[in-house]
């Protein structure tokens, strides 16, 4: 087994044990600089361990996440961890109303 590679006209074969695939290892979190939400100093999203960010009902989860282990598995986890608390966060709003 290998993994087809192609550059421009050509195509080759390439035997490998194992592919790990990155999108991309840099945050896409410049938009939240005009926003109460803290980045840390690569742009990564700081939170508690709510994963609620420092705007009040915001949470984050996975890649973009401060202290993340960028890990697919984790990110799911986190994910899912992430509407847990959304939920709880939902049902502490509905009984202050």
């Amino acid at each position: 087994s290998g993994v087809k590679v192609t550059e421009g006209d050509m195509k080759h074969d390439i035997a490998v044990d194992g592919v790990f695939v990155f999108v991309g290892l840099l945050p896409n979190t410049v938009f939240l600089s005009e926003t109460p939400i803290e980045l840390d100093e690569v742009g990564l999203i700081k939170t508690n361990n709510r994963l609620e960010t420092s705007m009040h009902g915001v949470f984050a989860s996975g890649d973009v996440r401060s202290g993340a282990t960028m890990q697919i598995a984790s990110a799911v986890g986190e994910g899912a961890s992430a509407a847990l608390a959304i939920r709880e966060y939902l049902d502490e709003f509905d009984r202050a109303a």
